[in-house]
């Protein structure tokens, strides 16, 4: 059983993340999905249909989505991008990025997945991330 308890350090309003630009810049980054490898991701995807309830979507040439709420969840086979965390960014925002990636000496990877860009990078601790743009603004397949 999972007991919610609430540390001394939480508070009932939302904190800013910490950035180099001290908070000053408001923009919102908001996680787009969690992309996961899987041998059969039309049966993966019809469990997160029964469990959660979530929409699925298969779209030629696109891995199958499994949308729950405004997140979705990505299930591809061994032959795509990997397990990664996608994060939802603007054409202005992922243009920076690639800039602070450059400058940092971190090695990415742009794809283009024809309804969005993506840039592929690994965090320090070697998890793939991924800053996605979709094209009009948001992910069409979305509920």
């Amino acid at each position: 059983m999972f007991k919610r308890t609430k540390s001394v350090a939480q508070t009932d309003t939302w904190a800013e993340p910490t950035r180099p630009d001290a908070g000053t810049d408001k923009r919102r980054l908001g996680l787009d999905h969690a992309a996961f490898e899987t041998s059969d991701p039309d049966a993966t995807a019809a469990f997160y249909e029964r469990v959660f309830g979530a929409r699925v979507v298969k779209t030629e040439g696109h891995t199958v989505m499994a949308y729950v709420g405004n997140s979705g969840f990505a299930f591809h086979e061994a032959e795509g991008p990997g397990d990664h965390v996608g994060v939802r960014v603007t054409e202005d925002e992922r243009a920076e990025l690639k800039r602070r990636l450059d400058e940092a000496g971190i090695d990415w990877e742009e794809h283009d997945h024809g309804i969005a860009k993506g840039v592929f990078f690994r965090d320090p601790d070697g998890r793939q991330l991924e800053a996605i743009t979709y094209r009009g603004g948001d992910d069409p397949r979305r509920p």
